[in-house]
Formats: C-alpha cells, structure tokens, sequence
C-alpha cells in the first residue's frame, strides 16, 4: 500500500505568517501617510510588539504542529480558491453593489499620491482601506490590473491562513473534519433564506430569486423606515466587505488560539482596529467578558498588571493615535452630520410590538437556534454566553448612518459561534458524544443556513445572463476625487469615504506628510 503523504506545518510559523500578513499593510499605510519623523518610530514600536508577542507565545506553540495529508491540502486550497475567485473580489466573477465604492478606493489609492486629497475638491480619502494597501502599492507600479490581481490572492493568502489556524484550534486531524469545516465555513450565516419566505406568506413582503439576510430590510415600521437587521453569511462577507471580513476572522483565529492571555490582548484586539473599527468594538466586547470572569479568580491589581505589558503597551502607542485620529476626521463616524456618531439604532419609544416580534425572530434565526442546539455541550463555557449576549446587544446600537453597525461588529462572534458549531461535529467524529435529536436539527438547520449562500451564487449566474456580461463589474463610482462630502447627486454615501477640510483635522494639520 502506498503510504500517503503528509504535511507538518509549526503552529507557530503559521501565528508568525499571519501577524506579517496583518501588520505589513499599516507599515505601508505609515509610510505613506505619515511625517518620516512619526512613521519611522511607529514602525519600530510596532515590530517590537510583534516580536514580544511571538516570545510570548513561542514557549506555549514552539512544538505544536497541524499534520494533514497533502492530498487534502491540496484540494482544500484548490475549493478555498474558487470560494475567493467567486467571491467577485478583483473583478474576475460577479461583484455585488458594494464594489462600486470600493473599486473607486482601490483606484484612488493607485491614481492619486499619498495621502490622498483630491486637488478637484480638497477633500481627503478617510476610510478603513488598509487591506487595499499591498494591491495599491502594486497598481501604482504595474497599474490597475495587476492591482486587481494582487488583492484577489492577497485575499486568498488571508483565507488560507485562516483555515490553517482554525486546522489547529479545532484540532481538525482527519479528511471528515476538514471537509466539514470548510463546507460550514463556506455556508455559515442564519435562517435568513426561510424567513424571507415566511414574511412574503404573511403578505409582508415579496420573495424572490435572491439573498435572504436582508429581508429586514423590506419591512417599514410606523414611520415607514425598514427594520434594517442584519447579520451577512460568511460568503456575503467576502462578496460585499472582504476589507473588513477577512483580517478581522484572522484575529478572531489568534484570539481564540490565545484566548486568556490578558497580556496579549490589546496587541491582538488593536490589529484589527485598521482593518475594521466596526467588528473591533464586536472583539472588545468578547475581550470586556474575558476580563470580567479573569475578576471572579483574581482581583483588579492583578488584572491591571496583566493588562498593562510592554506588549499591548507598545501597540496601543502605535496604532491608537493615529488610526483615531484618522477616522475622527470621517464625518460618518464623528456625528459630523445628522444621525453620526455613536447610539441607539432605534430610539426606545419606537419599539412597537412589530419591531419586537421582528427583532426576536431576528434573534433565532441569526444565531439562537444554533446556540439552543449546542447548548448542552457548550453551557459551561464563558465564551459561548459573552458571544450570545454580544449578538442580543449589537443590533440596537448604530455608528454613523444606517445599521453597519449591526452588520459588522458581530463579525467576531459570529465567527466564534461558528467555530463552536464545527466542535460539536468533531466530537461526533471522536465519538465523545453520540448523535442525538439536536445534531440532526442542527444539520437541517445548517442546511437551511446554506440557502443563503446558494441564493447568492444564482444571482450571479442570473446576473450574467440577463446584462450578458462576464466577469460582471460593480464599477460606476470611478472615483471620489470630483465628489461632495455632502448631498452628492448620484450617491448618497460619500460622507462614508470623505473628509472635508482635512488641513483644520490635527491627523492631517501635525501627522500626515
């Protein structure tokens, strides 16, 4: 018999591949935004916290590995590359709306010198753009299709070391636990597809051909407003907000890996602000609920001295600052205009008994069902019930305009939850538990989960049939460099990218070059 042949691969060079991945786009974004004299300093802080960082951790993961066939490998990475490939990211398969203003980012980035302020308007480019910067650095060389190219395998690279640190965390040894993996980390997401159903047969709105999860969307209240939950699958993510998704679920994986050292945790948590204020805040309240439960075993003066190591002290200096003052001057995001800033998504005298009922079956769709399901093995660990209550919390918050807010800080526990759902699996393969009325209802309400992301991908072959184009491109924006912040005729979210009067911003009046 012919001995199949396997692949050792050190945990650690995986953790170390993955901060180099992260970190490398904020050298560029220092680089090329900031005064020599703040961005050369920066960057050594910033290095120097990694490499604390990985002391820190080599002790623990120096001598764990992941081993998995190569064969497996090789066909994970190859369904890995088409889930990328289908994602639209790059402009080589069908992209969804969203792209128009983030190919014009990508654009701007590559036309315009650094930073960028449009000489049309005077307004700055503000935004959470750091995953474009290797592409952008590359477009400005080679031009805007080896930009695009680039950013379709720097996003693969960032989905393969996701499924490598996951391999590890969820101890996935064998071909069933690998297949299972990537097919729920391909079709995760709610019940949405099903409600969406439910509310046309209730003669609340129309179904059709199409996505589900945002079927709160199609609902108005009393003042004729949509409801506007809404938690997006693992594919919607990469289709719509791969900038913000992919890093984020990066820093999930080391969060989870290295869940409990308070030490690291500003260091992990602060990576992610760059990438995602957004599914950052969704990560800092998972870390508030460690650091309450660290309490119950330890008092504040130990928690205090934990918190405040070199390495998460050095990371805090290097990437706060700066990154808060350069979103501070997004006017979305600093209450510049009606409705910004930070609040309640619907004031509490608007809560009738239809947004209630709404918001609770929003609730069980999302995520309650899959947490009533595996909640006989995971009711005693911490983590499960900080994730449950920051899903409750999340959707009746709101930053700036519109419900991003809801969408994207649940990123993290989303994510987390998912993993849990892969470990109950993995202990029916290790026969640590027997299958059960829940494991059944939890494959058919995965199944039904999955609708979503079928759905997805019918609209995109619906998509090319009807306009007759292929790859189809979400490219009408252009560019910024013309637009108001303001009352734009064409589009009604410039205020999301730009930045009026940068010179009066202290990020742009004392830091930027």
């Amino acid at each position: 018999m012919q001995k199949i042949k396997q692949i050792k691969i050190p945990i650690l060079s995986i953790v170390i591949a993955s901060l180099i991945y992260i970190t490398l786009p904020i050298v560029v974004f220092f680089i090329g935004w900031l005064k020599k004299y703040i961005s050369i300093p920066l960057c050594i802080l910033l290095i120097y916290s990694i490499l604390l960082f990985i002391k820190s951790t080599k002790s623990q993961l120096s001598e764990k590995f992941i081993t998995l066939d190569k064969k497996i490998i090789i066909f994970i990475l190859l369904i890995l590359l088409l889930w990328v490939y289908l994602s639209g990211i790059g402009g080589f398969w069908v992209q969804r709306w969203d792209q128009n203003a983030r190919n014009a980012v990508l654009r701007d980035l590559i036309d315009y010198s650094w930073p960028v302020i449009f000489p049309e308007t005077g307004n700055a480019l503000v935004y959470y753009f750091i995953f474009w910067m290797i592409p952008a650095l590359v477009g400005k060389l080679f031009g805007w299709c080896a930009a695009n190219i680039t950013l379709l395998i720097w996003s693969y690279l960032g989905i393969i070391l996701i499924m490598l640190l996951l391999c590890y965390f969820l101890k996935l040894d064998s071909f069933k636990k690998v297949i299972t993996f990537v097919t729920i980390l391909i079709f995760w997401g709610g019940l949405s597809f099903i409600i969406w159903a439910l509310m046309d047969a209730i003669g609340w709105h129309y179904f059709g051909l199409g996505v589900g999860y945002g079927w709160t969307d199609l609902i108005s209240d009393y003042k004729n407003l949509p409801y506007g939950y809404q938690f997006t699958p693992n594919t919607g993510l990469i289709k719509w907000v791969f900038n913000q998704t992919i890093v984020p679920w990066i820093i999930t994986c080391i969060y989870l890996i290295r869940r409990g050292n308070i030490r690291e945790y500003a260091f992990i948590g602060l990576l992610m602000l760059p990438y995602g204020p957004i599914p950052f805040i969704g990560l800092f309240l998972l870390m508030i609920a460690d650091a309450i439960i660290y309490l119950k075993q330890n008092n504040i003066i130990q928690l205090i001295k934990e918190s405040i190591s070199l390495c998460n002290i050095l990371s805090i200096i290097s990437i706060v600052p700066i990154f808060y003052l350069f979103f501070k001057c997004n006017v979305a995001a600093n209450g510049g205009v009606e409705n910004g800033g930070f609040g309640l998504y619907v004031p509490l005298s608007d809560f009738t008994l239809k947004r209630i009922f709404v918001l609770l079956l929003f609730y069980i769709e999302e995520f309650g069902l899959f947490a009533i399901l595996i909640y006989k093995n995971f009711k005693k660990n911490n983590l499960f019930w900080a994730v449950i209550v920051s899903l409750i919390l999340i959707p009746n918050f709101k930053i700036g305009i519109g419900h991003d807010f809801c969408m994207r800080a649940c990123i993290p526990a989303l994510f987390i939850l998912m993993t849990m759902v892969i470990e109950q699996f993995n202990k029916i393969y290790d026969e640590t538990i027997k299958i059960k009325l829940n494991t059944i209802l939890l494959i058919i309400a995965l199944t039904f989960a999955s609708l979503n992301t079928i759905g997805d991908y019918l609209v995109d072959i619906k998509t090319i049939r009807t306009t007759h184009q292929f790859p189809y491109k979400e490219d009408n924006v252009i560019t910024f460099s013309h637009r108001p912040v303001y009352n734009d005729p064409e589009i009604f979210y410039t205020i999301n990218f730009l930045a009026p009067n940068p010179e009066d911003t202290i990020f742009f009046k004392y830091l930027s070059r």
